[in-house]
């Protein structure tokens, strides 16, 4: 059975909290349960802690916030990076986009 949206809490020992976020609009039931998912989560979270994910970061063109926030192995100010660059693209895009020119 597949599901309409999956959520992740992504919580690890040295942070204070855990964030929420969406993985992907159409993920098989049972997927975030496996343990390969379960170990590969383990590995980033890791990789994310100790910084060791900001040069990957920096090639994916995230933004320097992120960049910052990955450096320091914040999760928090990486998720509200991630969500600041999205917003700004879309903004973006919706100014982009030619006005009606409809004459009254």
């Amino acid at each position: 059975m597949w599901r309409r949206k999956s959520r992740v809490s992504f919580a690890a020992q040295d942070f204070s909290h855990a964030a929420t976020f969406d993985v992907f609009p159409f993920v098989p039931t049972g997927t975030i349960q496996s343990p390969q998912f379960q170990q590969a989560l383990s590995l980033f979270s890791s990789a994310f802690q100790s910084g060791q994910l900001a040069p990957l970061i920096r090639e994916f063109d995230l933004g320097e916030e992120a960049i910052t926030a990955a450096t320091a192995g914040d999760l928090d100010a990486f998720t509200r990076a991630l969500q600041k660059k999205e917003e700004a693209k879309k903004e973006k895009k919706k100014d982009d986009e030619p006005e009606d020119m409809a004459l009254d």
